[in-house]
């Protein structure tokens, strides 16, 4: 089997079948040779409608092409990794549960993987585009410029391109073997072990260069994320049923981990208020003050959730986190 489309799901079902119809549909342009995979932590009433057959067909289940397993707590990282597992593709390729795919996606992410054959690719990027934005904005990276993010002088979203080549990272759509997933660059690592809550894209995205691997961007069809919608919208179409937490700990103790596991204290001092902002926004303008009020409290424990994974990427090192963000090796020739 080529190709294992995975989602992790927390309440979605229009949106979700949306995402599951269109995956199937792309997966004829590789012979079928593939399979999606959902993890569902939504409320009983939506995981019924779901593994029942009210959401998608269960003749896509009974014909191997549909998997959908339950978890029992709250957590995208755990979910995404035990869909890893249960998969079965020599790639596993990585969606939200609200993307519609663009024509071909799936067999040019894997097209390229073939042809390139390298493994030290660990990501291959389609670009990614909201729905309710115009092509001009599609995206395959995100900018490594922080200090001029915390100045507002960038966004820190990157631009799309043309041709394949290098890239820093960038949140799914993301295509990669699944032994370098599992094996490789030890997937969501802290984050799953101690079920964290979202963001911690920045973490599975810059982990790869710190430890000898490169991402890529492929030029094709985008994944088109189904929001979020603007806030006149939202209250005429509830985009998402869940509030709060989406893990153990909030989204501040996530990125603090993250950050702490990358690049170490300095880097959390440094950085860790900039990378949450580059996830989650700063409408209010007081972000940095509440990280910062936050590090002595959260600080220690961080450390200690992120002990077996700092061990494990000092092993593998090949350079720290400021060396990444001063030589920006996505940009070597």
């Amino acid at each position: 089997m080529l190709c294992s489309v995975i989602i992790a799901n927390r309440n979605d079902f229009i949106s979700l079948c949306v995402t599951v119809r269109s995956a199937l549909e792309e997966l004829k342009a590789i012979d079928n040779s593939g399979e999606v995979i959902i993890v569902d932590s939504s409320d009983e009433d939506i995981w019924d409608g779901i593994s029942q057959g009210s959401m998608v067909s269960k003749k896509f289940m009974n014909e191997g092409l549909l998997k959908v397993y339950r978890q029992r707590f709250h957590c995208l990282f755990t979910a995404r990794e035990t869909a890893v597992k249960k998969s079965k593709g020599k790639y596993v390729l990585c969606v939200d549960s609200h993307v519609l795919f663009g024509h071909n996606m799936i067999k040019d992410l894997v097209e390229f993987m073939e042809r390139r054959d390298n493994p030290k690719i660990a990501f291959a990027h389609a670009p990614l585009n909201w729905a309710h934005h115009h092509t001009s904005r599609y995206c395959h990276d995100r900018n490594m410029d922080l200090m001029a993010i915390a100045r507002k002088e960038t966004s820190a979203w990157g631009r799309a391109y043309k041709e394949e080549r290098r890239i820093s990272w960038k949140g799914m759509p993301w295509i990669i073997r699944r032994s370098t997933f599992l094996k490789g660059i030890n997937g969501y690592g802290a984050l799953a072990q101690h079920r964290l809550s979202w963001p911690g894209d920045p973490h599975l995205g810059m982990k790869p260069w710190l430890i000898g691997y490169e991402n890529w961007a492929v030029p094709c069809s985008p994944g088109i994320h189904l929001g979020p919608f603007p806030e006149r919208v939202k209250k005429l179409h509830r985009y998402r049923v869940y509030t709060g937490k989406t893990g153990t700990y909030d989204n501040v103790m996530s990125s603090m981990l993250s950050t702490y596991i990358l690049g170490g204290e300095d880097a959390v001092r440094k950085y860790g208020w900039i990378l949450l902002r580059c996830m989650k926004g700063d409408p209010n303008g007081k972000l940095k003050q509440v990280y910062d009020s936050a590090i002595p409290r959260l600080l220690p424990k961080a450390k200690v959730l992120a002990k077996d994974e700092v061990e494990w990427m000092e092993e593998r090192r090949v350079m720290s986190f400021e060396e990444m963000l001063e030589k920006k090796p996505w940009d070597q020739n």
